[in-house]
């Protein structure tokens, strides 16, 4: 299963989350989004699509909290 950790601190706020061939993190600090994705041996041919699915995924989430400001 996905195994994730948040960590709140002053300057940024962390996740780390991390499953069978894949582990990352996702740091937000101001207005700063950085995210790192490692993919294991048998995830490495699918990095187009998760490349793909995370940038839309990002792009949703940053509409939808721009519309809330």
């Amino acid at each position: 299963g996905l195994s994730v950790q948040h960590t709140q601190g002053d300057q940024e706020d962390m996740i780390r989350f991390e499953r069978s061939g894949v582990n990352g993190a996702l740091r937000v600090s101001g207005s700063v989004l950085e995210v790192d994705i490692q993919l294991g041996l048998m995830m490495k041919p699918l990095k187009p699509m998760i490349e793909a699915e995370v940038q839309k995924g990002l792009a949703r989430a940053i509409e939808k909290a721009a519309g809330q400001a």
